[in-house]
């Protein structure tokens, strides 16, 4: 059994490597190269206090960023290979869940979640954020199967909170919903916790005050991210739709964005074509939970629910919060929760496999499957690929070069690593400008300048609800009659 154990753990480690790319660095990926990039720690620091966006509300994700920056390397491969170590000691944490559970196969099959390979090839902090969850996770686990006894489970919960805290300002929803689901299960079935934990724990949360005061100064200060796309309950899709593994068989972030900011929406027809295999997954894994629940004390499955109610709570959580400050939290906000979703379906997946029903040994073959050709897509697929800023920076150093005007719409960081300084000023002859709504209000001539100027030659535009939210930009391209000369992926070329 242990070697088998080990199997599992080492094909799982083994699929690492290929999970990281060389592919262009996409937006945010550019701001975590800002802090990557810095001298020292001194302008690491600095970098974090006036940073303005959120990238300073994970300072555990942007400090390991930098320390990867100095030992590592800054090209694209480099700035993600430290998810390498986090991708490797998550599949261990995963390993000695599932030798806990009786899941010898819980590494592996964490591995082939297309979630996990999508995020562990991102230069962001989410991969990191998923390990910290993981030993939560793990601490429940002990929690559990040691009836709220010994001090193993306190020490354990108490480094992944602090660490998920450091990693990540909204850390409290997990660490709540964890806490609630547990002391239910300790009220319920008369456990007495020992004063020992409490005094580990309440140590452990008297450390994070420094934390704490850190975040709600950069409240104060007006840090935050972006807060312009509306939220309802179609979102609630959206995360089923990537968390589950999803996106891979159905149209690209990308794509959805596009899909969903056209007048009217997509069609029925649209969905049914583009997502109807994406759906179909989702299908599968609802299904298999209901089964696995509906048999779960025949199956003696007592850590599904409480795992999937964890996970659930998080979601119900964030959401919520999301309707009150008009906020979306994307789903890779919910990574340090996934790893509870995971070991929940793989609970219920065992369920199903030890049954004799014929259907429930033919569901998890099918979830299998398309779990697989989710993430081979997600990681090969052209459909998938980031958005590609070397190519485009490429395309606009090369008009600048033959003396054309270029405006440039999109993301500052993320062009400047490739080797684009931009003129903010005013635009000019020969320069690339960096135009968007703080600096223009779609009218001429310029408001911070008396001198008319003249139209560019050549327009770059790319996630114009991010980056020309007012549409400045897209109606100066509609009015002077420009021409959509190339398109690729989210950046659009327009000349006149």
């Amino acid at each position: 059994m242990l070697r088998r154990e080990w199997l599992y753990l080492i094909v799982a480690l083994a699929l690492l490597p290929f999970m990281i790319t060389g592919d262009s660095l996409w937006m945010d990926e550019g701001d975590t190269w800002q802090f990557a990039m810095q001298r020292n720690f001194n302008d690491w620091l600095l970098l974090l206090h006036h940073d303005g966006g959120a990238d300073c509300q994970m300072p555990l994700g942007m400090f390991v960023a930098w320390m990867g920056g100095k030992t590592l390397g800054l090209s694209e491969w480099q700035l993600r290979a430290v998810n390498l170590f986090w991708g490797a000691l998550t599949l261990i944490v995963m390993a000695r869940i599932g030798r806990r559970l009786q899941v010898p196969w819980l590494p592996l099959f964490f591995a082939l979640q297309p979630f996990f390979w999508f995020y562990t090839n991102e230069a962001r902090p989410y991969a990191q954020q998923i390990t910290f969850g993981a030993i939560i996770l793990l601490s429940l686990v002990q929690f559990i199967q040691n009836r709220g006894q010994g001090l193993l489970w306190a020490v354990t919960f108490t480094i992944g909170s602090v660490l998920l805290c450091c990693a990540s300002m909204i850390a409290p929803a997990l660490i709540a919903a964890t806490a609630t689901v547990g002391g239910i299960i300790a009220y319920r079935n008369g456990w007495k916790i020992e004063r020992r934990c409490l005094q580990v724990i309440l140590l452990g949360a008297v450390s994070l005050l420094p934390v704490g005061y850190y975040y709600i100064e950069t409240l104060i200060r007006g840090a935050k991210g972006v807060t312009f796309w509306g939220i309802d309950f179609r979102y609630l899709v959206y995360i089923a739709y990537e968390v589950s593994g999803a996106l891979g068989l159905g149209p690209s972030v990308v794509h959805l964005r596009e899909l969903a900011l056209r007048p009217g929406g997509p069609s029925p027809g649209e969905i049914i074509v583009q997502c109807g295999l994406a759906f179909f997954l989702l299908a599968i894994i609802a299904l298999i939970f209901f089964i696995a629940i509906r048999d779960r004390r025949r199956n003696d499955n007592p850590y599904l629910l409480p795992l999937l109610f964890i996970f659930l709570i998080e979601v119900a959580v964030l959401f919520t919060a999301g309707l009150a400050i008009h906020k979306a939290f994307w789903p890779r906000h919910y990574s340090p929760a996934f790893p509870f979703y995971v070991t929940a379906l793989a609970l219920a997946l065992g369920s199903l496999v030890a049954s004799q029903r014929r259907l429930n040994q033919i569901l998890p073959l099918l979830m299998l499957g398309l779990l697989i050709a989710a993430m081979i897509e997600i990681r090969f697929g052209p459909e998938h690929q980031k958005e590609d800023y070397r190519w485009a920076s490429g395309q606009a150093l090369r008009f600048v070069q033959q003396g054309k005007d270029v405006w440039w719409c999109g993301a500052g960081a993320a062009s400047n690593y490739y080797g684009i300084t931009f003129n903010t000023r005013q635009p000019g002859q020969g320069e690339i400008y960096l135009v968007a709504q703080h600096n223009w209000d779609g009218k001429f001539p310029f408001k911070f300048s008396n001198v008319e100027s003249l139209a560019p030659d050549e327009v770059f535009i790319t996630r114009a609800d991010i980056h020309d939210r007012n549409g400045a930009v897209r109606k100066f391209i509609h009015d002077a009659g420009y021409r959509l000369e190339v398109s690729r992926g989210s950046f659009e070329i327009w000349s006149r």
